[in-house]
């Protein structure tokens, strides 16, 4: 899912044929979850979790709310049984409305496991919602950092920046009122990402969004938690 372009094309739809508030939320939620999980689906949600999500105590106006989005084409839901968390599938906005709903589409023949949003084709990351020059300095200044601690002869340039973006970024509040951030935790991680990209002598991106999704797959969330891990798994191996 080419995240920015999908919410920019669901932002577009809203203001012509609205979905009710607690959907839209729902909606934002569900993406926000999905970016945090590298786009790895279903996601898998308890009724709870997921009222939670919108602040909701009522199951029947949850159901009611997930059925927005359902009949619009927006998501399909798998319905958990008793001790099984339900399953989310999100459907992009612009497959649902339409190729115009948001510029490109879905990109031909990326190789296994690269995701929708690293196509060739730049997101024009100002038109995000929370995007502004103080953003623009502090993720130009990432990446340069990045690239030049681990991948010197690679000069940054405009899909670098993007793929940091897409890495590291948290948004704080919803729709217009987002407010863009880099957490310290996340950036600490890429940087591990990298290091072990240059250890293995695969510097390139496919690398690095593995092992991120590794990384999202084992509940790692701190650089200290992936040390942890090394340090287990040499043990375990004898290394």
């Amino acid at each position: 899912m080419q995240y920015l372009n999908e919410i920019n094309a669901f932002g577009d739809a809203m203001e012509e044929r609205p979905l009710p508030p607690d959907a839209q939320l729902l909606w934002y939620r569900l993406m926000h979850r999905a970016n945090r999980n590298f786009w790895r689906f279903p996601l898998r949600l308890t009724n709870q979790e997921a009222m939670e999500l919108i602040g909701v105590a009522s199951r029947n106006t949850f159901v009611a709310v997930r059925r927005e989005l359902e009949a619009a084409g927006l998501l399909k839901v798998k319905q958990g049984v008793k001790g099984k968390p339900s399953e989310y599938t999100l459907i992009p906005p612009s497959s649902v409305w339409g190729k115009d709903a948001a510029k490109g589409g879905v990109p031909p023949d990326l190789p296994d496991g690269v995701p929708y949003y690293m196509a060739d084709g730049v997101d024009d990351l100002t038109r995000y919602f929370g995007w502004n020059e103080d953003v623009a300095r502090e993720l130009k200044q990432i990446t340069k950092e990045l690239l030049g601690a681990y991948w010197p002869d690679h000069k940054p340039d405009k899909r670098d920046e993007q793929r940091v973006f897409e890495l590291i970024c948290e948004r704080e509040g919803e729709g217009r009122d987002v407010t863009i951030v880099f957490p310290e935790r996340r950036k600490e991680l890429l940087a591990y990402a990298f290091e072990q990209a240059s250890k293995a002598g695969a510097m390139n991106w496919n690398y690095i969004f593995g092992t991120m999704r590794t990384l999202a797959a084992r509940g790692i969330t701190t650089l200290q938690q992936a040390w942890e891990y090394d340090e287990e798994r040499s043990r375990k191996n004898g290394w």
